[in-house]
Parts: C-alpha cells; sequence; structure tokens
C-alpha cells in the first residue's frame, strides 16, 4: 500500500481524500469512472491531463468491494456540474460521467473508513 501512496504522490493537482472532507457539503462534481485498480486509476489520470477541471479521486466502498471513484469539480450546484458534463471532450463522455453531490461522496468515503475499521 505505501507503494501505491507514493506513486499517487506523483499526480500533480490531483485532490486526495482529506480535501473533499474539507468542502461545502452542498457542492457537486462530475464522476467520471471507479475502478478497484487504484494503479489504473493513476494511469488513466496521467494519459488523459489536462482535465476541463480540477480532477480528484477518492476511495469508497459500495456493493462489497473497495473502489477509486475519479471526479472533476467542484461545482457550485448540480445545474453547474450538469452543464459542465455536456461540455465534456467525447473522449471522456463515453465513460457516461454523471453529476455527483459532495454529500454523497462524503457519505461513500465514510463506509470506506467504517469498512476498513472493521
Amino acid at each position: 500500500m505505501q507503494e501505491a501512496t507514493e506513486a499517487a504522490g506523483a499526480l500533480t493537482g490531483v485532490h486526495r481524500d482529506a480535501w473533499f472532507q474539507q468542502r461545502e457539503a452542498e457542492e457537486y462534481f462530475i464522476q467520471l469512472m471507479a475502478v478497484s485498480d487504484e494503479t489504473a486509476l493513476r494511469d488513466f489520470i496521467l494519459a488523459r491531463q489536462p482535465f476541463p477541471a480540477d480532477p480528484g479521486y477518492f476511495r469508497a466502498y459500495s456493493q462489497g468491494r473497495e473502489w477509486y471513484v475519479l471526479v472533476l469539480g467542484p461545482y457550485p450546484n448540480r445545474r453547474q456540474a450538469q452543464t459542465a458534463l455536456q461540455a465534456l471532450p467525447s473522449t471522456l463522455r463515453r465513460y457516461q460521467p454523471w453529476p455527483r453531490s459532495l454529500a454523497s461522496i462524503q457519505a461513500a468515503m465514510n463506509a470506506y473508513a467504517e469498512h476498513t475499521q472493521r
């Protein structure tokens, strides 16, 4: 796990878990994807930078699995996130992104924290 943490540090300008916990819960993001392999996600980010908005990823636990979730943002509300989503290049829209509230991101992060404390 230390190797993944060190490699993640090489991603400049990519927000991580603590940053999401400090944001206002009313904000929205565009979720691009969720994958179970952090290395694959980091490779995806490196291959596609720069993004049209700030990228970030966080760890989540859902459906009995651990995930690394890539999002872009923040946006002040759902409408602006939806507008930004429509403006994404087709190379990113092909992943079927969707607007996601920060409140739901924080809930997913909390589920991950609870899962890892067991």
